[in-house]
């Protein structure tokens, strides 16, 4: 029988296999690096838009969080020009009070009778003044009882000015019977 040798050939199929090996891995390596380098752009990719989605969502709240503090400046203004305003009325109406409660009061003094200080507080008027006799002082308080405005006249004091002088000095308080507020 004939001998053949065949340890060429398989030396030569088996370098074949090795290369077929080789280029496998090598292409295989090259796809699988290709594909990571692809997935890779891909989730840069994303990043970069969700990076841009959140410095637009960020911007978006730092304008909202402008608006906010020029509303709270608003309201602080519009709470401050409500408390003037507010003042104003009540100033408004505390002397249209006031003047009424002049009005009254001269419409219903004695004409001998003068005042040095009226004052005002809620529902009370002092009243310091002369006079020439307590007969006027009197005529005074009844005229005061019978008034549409003031009521419960109470003398506090009466007394000579000087010994020469026979004026009396007088001290007297009066409560308003109404008092004008934001309605009337």
């Amino acid at each position: 029988m004939a001998k053949i040798n065949l340890i060429p050939w398989r030396e030569l199929n088996k370098k074949k296999a090795q290369r077929q090996l080789l280029f496998m891995m090598f292409s295989s390596l090259f796809f699988i690096t290709v594909a990571m380098y692809g997935v890779k752009r891909h989730y840069e990719h994303l990043l970069h838009k969700q990076q841009a989605r959140n410095r637009a969502a960020q911007y978006e709240l730092n304008q909202i969080k402008q608006q906010l503090l020029t509303i709270r400046k608003l309201k602080k203004n519009k709470d401050t020009l409500i408390s003037r305003m507010r003042t104003l009325q009540e100033w408004t109406v505390s002397a249209g009070t006031f003047l009424r409660l002049l009005e009254e009061l001269s419409a219903i003094t004695p004409k001998t009778i003068t005042y040095q200080k009226i004052s005002s507080s809620e529902r009370q008027v002092a009243l310091e003044g002369r006079a020439q006799s307590e007969e006027e002082i009197s005529a005074l308080m009844y005229a005061i009882e019978h008034s549409p405005q003031f009521n419960q006249p109470l003398l506090d004091e009466i007394k000579n000015i000087n010994d020469q002088d026979p004026d009396k000095k007088f001290k007297l308080r009066v409560q308003q019977k109404w008092i004008i507020n934001d309605n009337f």
